[in-house]
């Protein structure tokens, strides 16, 4: 099986952490307006549920997703080593 053109040229790189940062607010929100709509019909899933639940578990929900967050970097195919950003 032969590498494709973008496993041959970029490996991954660190997280990018303001984007996972607004991956998780949003995530908080979301779990939010659940627990706040289910509240309203006082029955559901979140019924109950604190904003230090909704917190919990937006961390953890997204936590499993952290590594699709990562940076490419570009690389050369041959020595696999990191080329210098040109510009």
């Amino acid at each position: 099986m032969s590498a494709t053109v973008t496993t041959a040229l970029y490996t991954p790189g660190a997280v990018d952490e303001a984007a996972f940062a607004r991956f998780v607010a949003k995530t908080e929100a979301s779990y939010r307006r659940s627990v706040a709509k289910h509240n309203a019909r006082g029955k559901g899933l979140y019924l109950g549920w604190t904003d230090a639940d909704c917190v919990e578990a937006a961390r953890a929900y997204c936590g499993c997703y952290r590594h699709q967050f990562r940076v490419l970097v570009l690389v050369d195919p041959v020595t696999r080593a990191p080329v210098a950003a040109v510009g």
